[in-house]
């Protein structure tokens, strides 16, 4: 997974746009904001920032093997579920840089896949989309369409949601505030379109709470279940001359400090 990783780094890290060695220091600061704001996500006053290249070079190599795997986790054991007609037809919520891509490269059935999120990582979607590309080709798949929107949630009407049957919250429902999230969860409920809804978080209550208690059904696809996900501490030398200069400054790519059983995934059909 960490090959994926160094691949979406060094489309990132182009001289012409980006040079890493310059920004070192900015990316460790960038780094240990994130660490912090995270820890106090439940604070009203916490405000992530994704605006900058250095905040999205940082959060990737950070939490970019994390979100992978945890997604690899989510498609396996849903396969079987996703045996829909024609094409797997994605709408990514709160998405970045498409990360959670790189847990369905693999799927045999053709793939829609829309980005949604408020923030500009544009940019970066465009380094996933060559690398998922390029697998899918060597693998002899049918080519992936891409959608990137930016816009925030509340700006999204029932109409742009009917054609979708997997929506994907990979770590973005716990940055939400509570009544928007429910607002846009009743916008995908009423759909009336068969669907499966996954989400990936941290396991806190307090944070997501106010999304799984409004879910309707059993969470009968996966229930908090990240076995199989640990990452072994070897391949974070994988991320090369990434990962020796930004220890120099004390920074870690290993899940942010923060181990994947701190994360919870369930999935709904509907």
């Amino acid at each position: 997974m960490f090959s994926y990783i160094k691949a979406i780094l060094d489309g990132i890290a182009n001289p012409e746009k980006f040079d890493f060695n310059s920004k070192c220091g900015e990316i460790s600061t960038a780094l240990d904001k994130f660490a912090s704001d995270f820890k106090n996500l439940s604070s009203p006053k916490t405000v992530i920032n994704y605006q900058t290249i250095v905040e999205h070079f940082a959060y990737i190599y950070r939490y970019g093997a994390r979100d992978a795997a945890l997604m690899s986790i989510v498609v396996r054991k849903i396969r079987n579920k996703l045996k829909v007609k024609g094409t797997l037809n994605i709408l990514s919520v709160g998405g970045g840089a498409g990360i959670d891509l790189l847990g369905l490269y693999d799927c045999k059935m053709g793939i829609k896949h829309t980005c949604l999120d408020k923030n500009d990582w544009r940019d970066e979607y465009d380094v996933v989309k060559e690398i998922i590309d390029g697998k899918r080709a060597k693998d002899e798949l049918t080519a992936v369409e891409y959608t990137y929107v930016k816009k925030d949630i509340n700006d999204i009407n029932i109409k742009e949601l009917v054609d979708f049957n997997l929506f994907i919250f990979l770590y973005s429902a716990s940055e939400f505030d509570s009544k928007d999230g429910l607002a846009f969860l009743e916008k995908i409920k009423n759909t009336k379109t068969k669907k499966i809804v996954v989400l990936v978080d941290n396991d806190a209550a307090n944070l997501i709470g106010w999304f799984v208690n409004n879910m309707p059904g059993k969470k009968d696809l996966l229930t908090k279940n990240t076995a199989g996900c640990n990452l072994a501490i070897g391949e974070k030398t994988n991320l090369g001359n990434y990962y020796v200069e930004l220890t120099k400054l004390n920074q870690s790519p290993i899940l942010g400090g923060q181990n994947s059983k701190d994360s919870a995934i369930y999935a709904w059909e509907l």
